[in-house]
């Protein structure tokens, strides 16, 4: 996934979370914040 990408759903999360909280965020939210697709946000992290 391209650094870019990434940057916007770090920002998406940092939104959403600050806007709805932790409990209420969901990954379309975090999507729309982002400007990206869920299946983005959903596997757009990296396992260890």
């Amino acid at each position: 996934m391209p650094q870019d990408t990434k940057r916007k759903i770090v920002a998406g999360v940092y939104r959403a979370l600050v806007r709805d909280g932790f409990a209420s965020s969901t990954v379309k939210d975090i999507a729309a914040e982002a400007g990206a697709a869920p299946g983005h946000v959903h596997t757009g992290r990296e396992s260890s």
